[in-house]
């Protein structure tokens, strides 16, 4: 899987997105399908240790200069709701 991912990267489509974000569609799309188990050991190896890895791969790839341009004022939306609601949540179990 990893030598079939590092050569998607030097495809045409494969250079678009990473080799994380691929192992992650790839997984979701095995066990949606039916091909890895829900129960499977592999299923929860990759829940537990794996796919937490890949946000800071995906991370490390992302040019954060031009994420923050982009999105403008919805970033600054997405952020002030994540608070809210965090500290709704919070004020909720007190």
């Amino acid at each position: 899987m990893f030598v079939w991912n590092a050569r998607s990267e030097k495809t045409k489509i494969g250079s678009m997105v990473s080799a994380a974000l691929v192992s992650t569609l790839v997984g979701l799309a095995a066990s949606n399908l039916g091909i890895l188990l829900y129960e499977a050991p592999a299923y929860s190896l990759v829940l537990e240790f794996l796919l937490p890895l890949t946000i800071p791969l995906l991370l490390f790839r992302a040019n954060l200069h031009q994420v923050v341009r982009s999105t403008g004022t919805l970033l600054l939306v997405q952020g002030r709701c994540t608070t809210n609601v965090r500290l709704g949540s919070h004020s909720l179990t007190d």
